[in-house]
């Protein structure tokens, strides 16, 4: 009857085992599909210093909201569409409002909000694909980041065009092509606050490079992004155009993990100095403008995904951060998604105690029949060795995602020690038994 309770254990729990192994090897798994609480790392501050705009996840979808600087209850934006919003850029006067909102078919498009009367315009069709936007200091002028949509659809990326940086009037119009970059990785447009350079990241020989693109012919910022070292993220220039603050990756920490610190650039003496200290992941950097202070989001999970951002403020002269108060108890999502469910099942807490049970099991199964209990955990080590030796050719060839297969590698060791450990008890356990019907 023992015999038949440890198999059935070893049974269900290597049936379950192999049913979701088999789940997370099939099922293409996006947590973004039912991320249910959480601020983006969008991040925009008005010129007067009194609003941040940012996006928030809620079941998957990102709806621009605004919050004071002092901190508080985030207010949403109108979304009658129910489009993914996201990249909000605010104007000079705080009034105005560029975003991004994210069509059925996966195209980027900007619109415009006017923040007083929540009045909403679209300025781009769904020929071109948006990335990023930014106003001219006089209203007058959009500058984004933009790639034609059937590039952007194209199976053959390097036939295909590239992100390059558009103009068009703030009220709408026909854009013109500005730079001739044709690159696919662009990003993190800003304008110079004279309204005289756009500024912005891609490709270069040696990783990721700001450019400046002179708006006025005078080319005053080209001796500045020269100066900025490459592997550069989120760039942001100073209200008065003397600092450069910038994220890049520090010094290898512990475990071999990249950490995103933040660096501000003196343009006078091309120092940069670095500002945090085991932030792990930082993000979107800007700069106050009646203060000398600077904003940032700081990835609270890293590198886990999707990620969590708490939204911090730094004091320039101290190096003091703190975090900005935010009450998201109204906007959080409460309903269970049942991919989110699924997910949380598929844990590694849950392979582990499943492959401990078959191994406890089978050793009981083994050693009720008479055979030798340390064959299941002499076979859990030889499981143990390939997903060593596979972690280790991982690790070699992309460090990068070193995290999860090392995990798997110790997660079965850990499993088939105690495998051993049940053998062993059960072996002494045994013996004794025996001794004492001999004597």
């Amino acid at each position: 009857m023992k015999r038949k309770w440890s198999f059935a254990a070893m049974a269900g729990s290597a049936v379950l085992l192999l049913c979701l192994l088999f789940v997370f090897f099939l099922w293409d798994n996006d947590p973004y599909d039912y991320h249910s609480s959480g601020v983006n790392n969008d991040l925009d501050l008005s010129k007067d210093d009194e609003l941040f705009a940012f996006s928030y996840f809620q079941q998957g979808e990102r709806s621009i909201y605004t919050l004071p600087v002092t901190g508080g209850t985030p207010e949403p934006i109108p979304n009658d569409t129910g489009e993914d919003q996201h990249q909000p850029s605010f104007n000079e006067a705080g009034t105005e409002l560029l975003y991004l909102s994210d069509s059925p078919e996966g195209i980027s498009y900007l619109n415009k909000i006017n923040l007083l009367t929540l009045e909403t315009a679209e300025l781009t069709s769904e020929n071109l694909h948006i990335r990023d936007a930014v106003f001219s200091p006089d209203n007058e002028k959009v500058y984004f980041i933009g790639i034609e949509a059937d590039d952007w659809f194209a199976e053959d990326m390097e036939a295909a065009g590239g992100f390059d940086v558009y103009e068009m009037d703030s009220g709408g119009g026909e854009p013109v092509k500005l730079t001739e970059e044709d690159s696919y990785v662009m990003s993190a447009l800003s304008i110079a606050e004279d309204g005289s350079t756009l500024f912005y990241s891609t490709t270069g020989d040696e990783g990721e490079v700001v450019k400046a693109y002179s708006l006025d012919g005078a080319d005053s910022y080209d001796q500045l992004v020269n100066r900025l070292p490459s592997g550069v993220y989120s760039p942001a220039l100073s209200p008065n155009g003397r600092e450069f603050a910038y994220t890049t990756a520090s010094d290898l920490a512990d475990g071999d993990m990249y950490q995103y610190e933040l660096f501000v650039l003196n343009i006078e003496n091309g120092e940069s100095e670095r500002l945090t200290e085991g932030s792990m992941n930082v993000d979107s950097p800007v700069f106050f403008h009646n203060s000398d202070y600077i904003a940032y989001m700081e990835q609270q999970n890293w590198p886990q995904d999707p990620p969590v951002f708490e939204l911090k403020s730094m004091n320039l002269q101290t190096t003091e951060a703190h975090e900005i108060p935010m009450n998201t108890s109204g906007i959080e999502g409460t309903s269970l998604h049942p991919a989110q469910l699924l997910n949380g099942i598929l844990d590694p807490i849950v392979f582990g105690t499943l492959y401990t049970i078959l191994l406890v099991s089978a050793v009981v199964f083994t050693g009720l029949g008479g055979g030798n209990v340390y064959l299941p955990p002499v076979i859990g080590t030889v499981v143990s060795g390939l997903s060593a030796a596979a972690a280790f050719l991982i690790v070699n060839s992309s460090p990068w995602v070193m995290i999860a297969p090392v995990a798997f590698s110790i997660g079965i060791s850990i499993c088939t020690a105690a495998g051993f450990a049940a053998a062993f008890i059960w072996k002494k356990t045994h013996s004794k038994k025996k001794l004492r019907k001999v004597s």
